[in-house]
């Protein structure tokens, strides 16, 4: 990967309200820091791949200037459908941003839902429907649905005041024969954006607990895809994570085939 530089920053003046910069819009404000930026870094702009502008909204969210971010962030936040989400997609957020939006937008009570998990057994040979199932056959990722058990993973979350909805976070196809639970790493499916909240490892978790006690399956093998580790860095790295990611659930590499795992309970 190539080395990084940050070659200046310049911040914009501080004024006092209805100062001599109540006529100036905040984007042209803007616009003159990034300016001044450009010109202090000595460098062609064509040159500069990256620019960073922020408005410091958890240090200054009282400032005149911020009032319409601020006005923004409320409709955002008041939303029905970001607070119900709010709970699954803390997580991803940094601990700055997740402070701000907490203590700002009375958001801190959400903190500790009362949100519930469960995983369903769907209907054998058939691609349940869903959010995650839509978000996998989207992504042209989903398998072919014959001889398969599919297994839904979902989420109840308050949407409103009191409404409770069921959203599907992870659908997975496993094969079952003869004790032996089996299925390839892009068969456990949770949408991108989830993993980082966590939803991956709970799900496997929840998985593995039913197969174990409710199907009698003695054992469970993974096949990571692709089984070998490519040669590029990105794909070498997301391969050794997903080993660690199913070390850490108990399973252990066979050495029989490349790329695969077991784990017995």
């Amino acid at each position: 990967m190539p080395r990084a530089v940050v070659l200046s920053a310049v911040r914009t003046p501080v004024g006092r309200y209805g100062g001599g910069l109540a006529g100036v819009r905040a984007d042209d404000l803007a616009a003159e820091a990034v300016r001044a930026a450009v010109e202090r870094a000595g460098v062609p702009a064509e040159q500069i791949e990256d620019v960073w502008l922020g408005c410091q909204l958890d240090a200054y969210w009282t400032h005149p200037l911020n009032v319409g971010w601020m006005n923004y962030f409320q409709r955002w936040t008041s939303t029905p459908s970001f607070r119900m989400w709010w709970p699954v997609l803390r997580p991803i957020w940094g601990p700055g941003a997740r402070r701000f939006v907490e203590e700002r937008f009375d958001l801190d009570r959400l903190v500790d839902p009362r949100t519930h998990a469960r995983l369903v057994a769907e209907k054998p040979g058939v691609i349940p429907d869903g959010l995650a199932s839509t978000t996998w056959c989207r992504d042209g990722g989903a398998p072919d649905p014959a001889g398969k058990r599919f297994f839904s993973y979902q989420l109840r979350l308050t949407y409103g005041a009191s409404t409770n909805v069921w959203i599907q976070v992870g659908v997975a196809a496993v094969t079952i024969a003869g004790g032996v639970a089996s299925f390839r790493s892009s068969e456990l499916y949770v949408p991108p954006r989830l993993w980082g909240a966590g939803i991956g490892g709970a799900f496997l978790r929840s998985l593995l607990a039913h197969l174990e006690t409710d199907e009698g399956v003695s054992e469970t093998r993974v096949e990571l895809v692709p089984a070998e580790a490519p040669l590029d860095e990105p794909s070498r790295l997301e391969h050794a994570d997903m080993v660690q990611f199913y070390l850490r659930a108990g399973f252990r590499l066979t050495g029989k085939r490349p790329g695969e795992l077991a784990r017995h309970p």
